[in-house]
């Protein structure tokens, strides 16, 4: 019979390995992991069953979590507001769209459809996606891929079922991924949902609903 010889929790967040990076392996961080670290080795387990999250492949070691905005019993703001900023715009492109009608239904997926979740390697970046909306695929172009907010300006409605493949460069991933080699087999971002997809991104200037704080003061004791 199976005999459970540890367990361990820790927070998810992926900040930690910053934290290490910038303190030194001196700091709390660090000294805290280590000590489970050696926790772990005494228990001398034959299996370890990890529970994770996706935060690895959404974001990297070097950006940092979204952070927390907490309000009081009485408060005024944060408000959202119109901005106008560099931004990406998702268009069709000149000879139509490449993409199929998903075959899948809402049945398909009684927890909800499958989140679109980025695979990476060195100098190769794969999305398969899977009853996707375009709406669905700016956002996680904007979230993690590049670097100023990508809107959705195709006119889509469908839903849809489509791989994408390229080879990333030192401006997407916060950088994550390197300079794209010069003999890189597969075309660049852009290229490739142009060359796959049948549409096209590109850099220009839009408003955004930006989320803008008024001011920011001491809780209340209570």
């Amino acid at each position: 019979m199976a005999q459970i010889v540890a367990g361990f929790g820790v927070p998810h967040t992926p900040v930690f390995p910053f934290f290490v990076k910038r303190d030194g392996p001196d700091c709390e961080t660090a000294k805290l992991f280590a000590a489970q670290k050696e926790q772990l080795a005494a228990a001398r387990p034959d299996v370890i069953v990890m529970f994770d999250t996706d935060h690895l492949n959404t974001f990297f070691l070097d950006n940092l979590p979204i952070f927390a905005v907490g309000v009081d019993k009485a408060f005024t703001g944060p408000n959202d507001e119109p901005r106008e900023m560099p931004i990406y715009a998702l268009t069709v492109a000149k000879n139509g769209p490449k993409l199929k009608e998903t075959t899948l239904t809402p049945d398909s997926f009684p927890e909800g459809p499958p989140p679109l979740i980025f695979v990476l390697a060195p100098h190769s970046a794969h999305l398969p996606a899977k009853y996707a909306t375009m709406t669905d695929f700016a956002w996680v172009l904007q979230r993690a891929a590049l670097d100023h907010p990508v809107l959705d300006r195709t006119g889509l409605t469908g839903r849809y079922d489509f791989e994408l493949d390229w080879t990333p460069d030192e401006t997407q991933f916060t950088g994550a991924l390197g300079a794209a080699p010069a003999d890189a087999e597969k075309p660049g971002l852009f290229d490739a949902v142009q060359q796959q997809l049948g549409l096209k991104l590109e850099a220009t200037r839009g408003t955004v609903q930006v989320l803008v704080i008024d001011r920011v003061e001491r809780p209340s004791e209570n």
